[in-house]
């Protein structure tokens, strides 16, 4: 089973005529995680992200978590979790996470996760260079996948708050002891290292800027699971690689 997280950015390109669907069905994922999710952003051109990936890259199953109502950096508000596919709500813009995957899903969960009260100034990459920003810190989710096969895939975009993402972890993986099957963890951690909540990390790729990684934010970790990294290279969109493994 091959396992893939990436923060996708929106589906912004970061180089010219590159397409989140092919990025993605070049991927060969059996369940992706993806990151900074937009909904009905005017940015992304008011799509339903998720859907259209599921549709295109042939997902069967799929859910998006929701972090906020809104749009990040500007008006938003706490989304509540909703899950706008299980619980057939039509949200408005909103932002957050999502689980695709072809293997059949039993169920889902989800968790809410407070954010730090305070931002931190940030130095953000481009293709075109880096420039310092004050981020204000958002609300977190973090979003589970029971399948059919016995794994368990759970997900989450923590905090880039130092001691904030570490504890949003601990907390996620004690949430985690009552799901079934064994579990899998990735996402995009935002950081460059921690405690890892007493979990083996099963990649060690970099994977930041995507066109020049010098930096780990984005992790795949099991205690219950061996698996063989895979090499996967840039594809034109966002400032982070894909990571993925295949479970053996």
């Amino acid at each position: 089973m091959r396992v893939v997280t990436w923060n996708i950015l929106s589906g912004q390109p970061t180089q010219p005529d590159s397409n989140l669907y092919t990025a993605i069905n070049s991927l060969m994922a059996d369940v992706i995680a993806i990151h900074e999710v937009d909904h009905l952003q005017n940015r992304s051109n008011e799509i339903k992200t998720v859907e259209e990936i599921a549709d295109k890259c042939n997902f069967a199953s799929w859910a998006f978590a929701p972090a906020l109502i809104g749009t990040p950096g500007s008006k938003w508000k706490p989304a509540n979790h909703l899950h706008s596919h299980l619980q057939k709500i039509e949200l408005n813009t909103s932002y957050g996470i999502a689980l695709l995957s072809k293997i059949p899903v039993i169920s889902w969960e989800y968790l809410n996760l407070k954010g730090s009260p305070v931002g931190l100034p940030l130095i953000v990459m481009s293709p075109k260079g880096a420039r310092l920003m004050y981020v204000a810190d958002e609300p977190r989710v973090a979003l589970a996948a029971i399948l059919e096969n016995g794994i368990t895939v759970i997900t989450s975009h923590l905090s880039f708050v130092p001691g904030v993402n570490t504890w949003q972890l601990h907390k996620i993986k004690n949430w985690a002891k009552n799901l079934p099957g064994k579990k899998i963890f990735l996402g995009d951690f935002n950081a460059l290292w921690f405690g890892k909540a007493g979990l083996k990390s099963l990649n060690r790729s970099k994977s930041y800027p995507a066109w020049k990684p010098k930096a780990k934010f984005d992790y795949i970790l099991s205690n219950d699971l061996t698996a063989t990294e895979i090499s996967l290279l840039y594809t034109g969109i966002s400032d982070h690689l894909p990571i993925g493994v295949e479970i053996k």
